[in-house]
């Protein structure tokens, strides 16, 4: 798995999702902390309930995202059958990560996913992830000692999954989760195309944003305090301040 490894270790540096979740937050309990934080992740789908609800919307999303999959792959060039059976791959793949996810009321339990441990007792855990070798790739040197595995039983339950899948079901998963996050960051033809899926299919929404908005959503997102200070820059002069002071 060294090869994965690594893949995913280039992949979160360039901040692209997969396999799991690793940021940084604040202690829960020590808010002068700032700690590594480990979290399930991994899917496609907004959270595991999409992949496992009965009713029919749900069957219907379902299906419309399986189709989505085979569609991404052949736009990569892949022949039908082919891409087919990258899309089942993926699929299964995801399946085997939601089973192993906590449910959105179960993440809402502030005890339940406070579970801090430090290095030495996160890269003695047992499983095929080698921890030590992850939190060097992503420029964690020594010194980052101390961390939050919110879901234990996700990364449990990952090192299974990656131990019994195939190479080949791994390679279509990782390069599916290269095409989800960046497809909306290329032309207008794969934006779209992730668009009428993530956008029309899922939320309902009827028209996407001109791409000039989505580009300052983006600029928010990833850099907001630093727009927000020239916006303040722009439009809030002191002497607006001191109005705002003197209605205080």
């Amino acid at each position: 798995l060294v090869d994965v490894e690594d893949q995913v270790i280039r992949m979160h540096r360039r901040g692209i999702s997969t396999l799991f979740g690793f940021s940084s937050s604040q202690d829960s309990k020590d808010s002068r902390k700032i700690i590594g934080d480990l979290r399930q992740g991994g899917l496609a789908l907004p959270e595991r309930e999409y992949y496992f609800r009965k009713d029919e919307k749900s069957e219907k999303q379902r299906a419309a995202y399986k189709t989505h999959l085979k569609q991404a792959f052949e736009r990569l060039g892949n022949s039908p059958e082919v891409s087919q059976t990258k899309a089942d791959q993926v699929y299964s793949f995801e399946t085997k990560l939601a089973e192993a996810s906590l449910t959105n009321v179960q993440l809402r339990d502030p005890k339940a996913t406070y579970n801090p441990v430090g290095r030495h007792q996160l890269v003695s855990t047992e499983g095929v992830w080698d921890w030590e070798r992850y939190l060097n790739g992503v420029g964690l040197s020594a010194k980052a000692k101390e961390f939050n595995v919110a879901t234990p039983k996700f990364f449990v339950e990952m090192s299974k999954t990656l131990k019994a899948a195939d190479l080949d079901q791994l390679k279509a998963y990782l390069e599916w989760s290269m095409i989800r996050t960046s497809a909306e960051h290329l032309s207008d033809s794969w934006a779209d195309f992730r668009f009428e899926f993530y956008g029309k299919t899922l939320t309902g929404t009827p028209a996407q944003l001109p791409r000039w908005r989505r580009v300052i959503k983006t600029v928010d997102t990833c850099l907001g305090e630093a727009l927000g200070k020239k916006y303040v820059e722009k439009t809030f002069p002191p002497a607006a301040k001191q109005r705002v002071q003197e209605m205080v």
